[in-house]
This record gives structure tokens, C-alpha cells and sequence, in this order.
């Protein structure tokens, strides 16, 4: 895993990641690293994101909310 992504899910990592939404905030912020990610030509992965919760004991309604994320930022860049 790029050292880029390893940093940003570091930090989405320091959210409440026990809860199983985000807070608006949180989801506002984590949205946003994603995005500048994927512009950056280095996008987190879908199994990026699982291993990281995994490892850290996400909520797993905190870690399908990016999935289905991911699945959707993936849909529309495929158009």
C-alpha cells in the first residue's frame, strides 16, 4: 500500500470509527481525503480500506459506508 494511503487511512482511522455512521464532519473530512486521492493518481482501494479495518477493529457499518463508497466513485469514473 502506498505510503500516501497508509497516512490518510491513519487519520480516518482517528475518526469514530466504532460508530456505525460517521458523523457529518467525519464523513464531510473522510470524503474528502478520498477524493484528493484519487486525484493525486493514488486511489484507496476497496481492499485497501477492508484490510485497515480489520486490522483496527472498524465498525463494520463505519467501513461499508467507504465500500459502497468506493463501489459508486468506481460506477461513475468508469463512464
Amino acid at each position: 500500500m502506498p505510503a500516501v494511503i497508509d497516512k490518510a487511512l491513519d487519520f480516518i482511522g482517528a475518526m469514530d470509527v466504532s460508530a456505525p455512521t460517521p458523523s457529518s464532519m467525519n464523513e464531510s473530512t473522510a470524503k474528502g481525503i478520498f477524493k484528493y486521492l484519487k486525484e493525486l493518481g493514488v486511489p484507496a482501494s476497496a481492499a485497501d480500506i477492508t484490510a485497515r479495518a480489520d486490522q483496527e477493529g472498524w465498525n463494520p457499518g463505519f467501513t461499508e459506508k467507504w465500500l459502497d463508497g468506493q463501489k459508486k466513485w468506481s460506477l461513475v469514473n468508469a463512464l
